[in-house]
């Protein structure tokens, strides 16, 4: 029966999200109440109820529904089932799955979720995968997992310790696993404590880690328990409170205060993503809408992205002197006073410090002082030409650049910026307009000008940078990425910069490239929520009464979110790269003319093949490579199968290289293997599959992913729209080469899902 058993406990892991207790069936009823249901012999059994005679399977069942209703009633929010029947056969699931198909519709309606029991091991893992496939993945279904005394391992021996380290690399990798199979909460039973020298319970040290482990990736949403019989305490004494596990809790919260656990759970930045996570949001139209206020503000609060923009452009100020590719105005002593009149001071001077230090020590310094000694009391102009101005983060990062540069140079180097802003948001221009008015650095060195870039022929200010050579860029900056790079259409924008001849032929472009990377992601959570989109109105002008989104298109649009109960499976692979601005085979910028034939169009197939941890120093695709983590599951190996839900889209950029240094570059990246620690302007971008796509043990994951564009004129301003088609394939092992993006020899194809969004039918980015 459903029941507020004291020896049922749910630690607090986050004051904020979790103060409700969580209720159960009584594990030894619903065991009975399982064999009531699944029993052949309890099918064709009767039994009278009091007003009819009945089968005890129909009669369990009867109570099992008034037990939901109860809990309901009572506003428990989720009652947990007893464990799915050992065999892996999908017939001894069968009787389980139709009661839940059941079932779950009755839960849904009292907002009551069920939580199926779940022993952590490979076995149990692919019974409840193929549950929730049976039951059509409900949204209130989910999983918990159990540690009791058979998953302790206390090793003795060398050979046991062994074993135990294989043991614990199979735990971590089905922890990994795990969260991807809508993880709701972790049961601890009070016989998996073990007792330290004071008498009080404690984990063994394979249970720390685990759950330390646990608490990294899903602490924000994991609900923790402890039952069982309590053995260190018994409820009448003080110390173990009612339930007599006070102690357990206690040992618990400790571990969530580890510092391990405070640096992922309580940092400000995983209180911004708290509301984003698994959120799954429509990627920005940047060309056809204008962004809000509010977008602006969240993006200028990184505090990685605009450093890093005004190191590139600090690094390419000093090359572009180094090369003698910037305009002398004049050779005296007077130049010190003009770059001050016109460079900004708002940054701090430890961070100009930190970049000098940074520059100063480069290898590019001792080659370069000739070239700065010859250039002593000289006055440079350069013409920085930004492209999305936005509310003005990037003209504050290239005044800052400039003035770093000005006080880094040993022979009084000086330069006077112009900033030409290009922005089209009306908006958004009346607010740079507001701060050129109370910004004395901008008054006489910022230029703001209304206009979509691709159409800058027809702006007058734009038309007279055309005409004068001197005029044109030295160097172009735009932050016009996307979570998978090219997605915001990046590539358009910036040839329509090079097709306008407003740009130098030694004009240098910041991002100078971008690669786009894919991973397989495993989660039952945000397929949920991509089929939840279904019903989403299909223009949302016309509010919840308009024609809903439908079930075929919320799956085949890319989603940008910040993954949480997700487990990307494999290591990304490179799809494709952008570079700016194009260059021809003698690398010199290709002509105006000639640049309006560049084609965006893409191509890749990628091949991942089988990973024995199934990525568990991946993590849910959003972070940093964790290898410690990678390197422990890498002592055990897994021979289970795995249900793919999707594609993560990340990209790497480097926003500036140096030709002097190869040291001296400055990066931005959203993909795990090379993340920016602290960066949150991206989140990757989820390509969903339309039914989940299970990969046997050892088999391989092809991944065939399209760029198309449709220009409804020659050039890319006339208008159009780009989208992206995506298939997959699971082959049989042997059949692609290791870690290549491109296959060969024959393949056995084991599965296939269709193209998903021909034509961009479902989701188009319009230009």
């Amino acid at each position: 029966a459903a029941n507020n058993n004291n020896n049922n406990n749910n630690i607090n892991n986050n004051s904020e999200n979790h103060t409700a207790a969580s209720s159960s069936i009584s594990m030894s009823h619903g065991k009975y109440l399982l064999q009531a249901l699944s029993s052949s012999a309890c099918q064709n059994k009767t039994i009278f109820n009091g007003v009819s005679t009945v089968s005890v399977a129909e009669y369990a069942q009867q109570c099992l529904t008034f037990m939901l209703e109860w809990a309901g009633h009572m506003s428990i929010p989720a009652v947990l089932l007893p464990a799915i029947p050992c065999q892996k056969s999908a017939d001894n699931c069968l009787p389980y799955a139709q009661l839940l198909c059941t079932l779950a519709p009755i839960a849904a309606a009292q907002n009551v979720q069920l939580w199926i029991t779940t022993p952590l091991n490979p076995e149990a893992l692919e019974r409840f995968q193929m549950i929730h496939t049976l039951c059509d993945a409900p949204s209130n279904l989910g999983c918990m997992l159990i540690f009791d005394a058979s998953s302790n391992s206390n090793p003795t021996t060398v050979a046991a310790t062994n074993n135990a380290a294989i043991l614990v690399g199979q735990s971590v990798s089905l922890v990994h696993a795990s969260v991807g199979c809508a993880l709701r909460a972790v049961a601890f039973d009070t016989t998996a404590f073990l007792t330290n020298k004071r008498g009080y319970p404690t984990l063994s040290k394979s249970h720390q880690v685990l759950f330390t482990e646990l608490l990294r990736r899903v602490g924000r949403t994991l609900r923790v328990l402890v039952q069982g019989i309590p053995f260190h305490h018994s409820p009448q004494t003080e110390a173990g409170g009612q339930s007599g596990c006070l102690s357990y809790l206690q040992y618990l919260r400790h571990l969530r205060q580890r510092d391990d656990v405070v640096d992922v759970l309580d940092t400000n930045s995983s209180q911004l993503e708290a509301a984003y996570l698994d959120h799954l949001q429509s990627p920005l139209q940047p060309l056809g809408d204008n962004l809000e206020f509010q977008t602006y503000e969240t993006f200028e609060t990184d505090p990685i992205k605009y450093s890093q923009y005004k190191r590139a452009i600090e690094l390419a100020l000093r090359d572009a002197i180094s090369l003698n590719q910037l305009t002398k105005l004049s050779s005296n002593s007077t130049s010190s006073n003009i770059t001050t009149s016109t460079t900004t001071t708002t940054n701090s001077t430890t961070d100009n410090n930190n970049i000098t230090n940074n520059l100063n020590n480069s290898t590019t310094n001792n080659n370069n002082n000739n070239n700065n000694n010859n250039n002593a009391g000289t006055v440079f102009g350069v013409t920085i030409l930004v492209v999305g101005a936005g509310r003005g983060p990037l003209i504050r990062a290239a005044l800052q650049a400039v003035q770093a540069v000005h006080l880094a140079a040993a022979g009084g180097i000086s330069i006077i910026p112009t900033i030409v802003a290009v922005e089209k948001n009306p908006s958004a221009i009346l607010y740079l307009h507001s701060v050129q008015a109370r910004e004395t650095s901008w008054t006489n060195t910022v230029t703001i000008v209304e206009c979509d870039m691709r159409y800058a022929a027809r702006n007058q200010i734009l038309q007279s940078m055309m005409q004068d050579p001197d005029k044109c860029a030295d160097i172009c900056v735009s932050e016009l990425l996307g979570s998978f790079g090219d997605n915001e259409l990046s590539p358009e924008c910036l040839d329509g910069v090079q097709t306008s001849g407003i740009i130098k032929e030694t004009c240098v472009c910041i991002p100078q490239s971008y690669t786009s990377y894919l991973a397989p992601v495993s989660s039952m959570r945000l397929h949920c929520e991509a089929q939840v989109k279904a019903f989403d109105a299909a223009t949302p002008t016309e509010g919840p009464s308009g024609k809903p989104t439908g079930s075929r298109q919320a799956l085949e649009t890319p989603y940008v979110v910040r993954t949480h109960a997700a487990s990307q499976t494999h290591k990304e692979l490179r799809c494709w790269e952008f570079a700016h601005f194009q260059k021809n085979d003698q690398q010199k910028l290709v002509k105006k003319g000639d640049a309006k034939t560049i084609s965006n169009e893409r191509f890749a197939q990628l091949h991942f093949t089988p990973n024995p941890t199934q990525g568990a120093g991946n993590g849910c695709g959003y972070g940093l490579y964790d290898g410690a983590v990678a390197s422990m599951a890498a002592s055990g190996t897994l021979t289970s199968d795995m249900a793919i839900h999707g594609f993560l889209g990340t990209f790497h950029c480097v926003l500036y290289q140096s030709p002097l240094s190869e040291k001296d570059n400055s990066l931005i990246s959203i993909a795990p293997q090379s993340f920016s620690v602290g960066m949150f302007s991206w989140f990757p971008l989820y390509f969903p599959l339309r039914q989940p796509l299970y990969v046997p043990h050892g088999a391989s994951i092809i991944c065939n992913m399209w760029r198309k564009t449709n220009m409804s004129q020659e050039h890319v301003g006339g208008g159009g729209r780009v989208w992206y088609e995506w298939c997959a394939q699971v082959v049989a092992p042997g059949g692609t080469n290791n870690g290549s993006s491109s296959g060969g020899g024959d393949t056995k194809i084991l599965n296939v899902t269709p193209i998903h969004n021909p034509n961009g039918r479902s989701y188009f980015v319009r230009l």
